[in-house]
């Protein structure tokens, strides 16, 4: 219930005035994070695919390798790589939703 404790207590204003301040404040990443999920171009996909590739689909030795060769590149998580080549392998996309769930797109 919005507004009161597990008990059915309602929150005094200055625990209301606490948990909205701290929620906005989590909001405002929200564009931020939402904007960087899309910001990757096809070639630097490729490249991704390519070092995991080049490895053998050793996912950590994918991104060492690829933190080696492009050191300006930020790797999020080394997942990636596999969710990257899962995504590419089953739907021939490298089109990732929300959480790394795979699109299917129509070729």
């Amino acid at each position: 219930m919005y507004g009161r404790r597990a008990s059915g207590e309602p929150l005094d204003g200055a625990v209301m005035e606490d948990i909205k301040r701290e929620f906005s404040y989590t909001l405002s990443f929200l564009p931020w994070i939402s904007e960087g999920m899309a910001t990757y171009s096809n070639q630097e996909e490729v490249d991704r695919h390519f070092m995991y590739g080049i490895v053998n689909g050793n996912a950590l030795e994918a991104e060492r390798q690829y933190m080696q060769r492009f050191p300006r590149k930020h790797v999020l998580d080394r997942k990636m790589f596999e969710r990257l080549h899962r995504c590419l392998s089953e739907t021939g996309s490298f089109v990732m939703g929300v959480a790394g769930v795979c699109k299917s797109h129509k070729l």
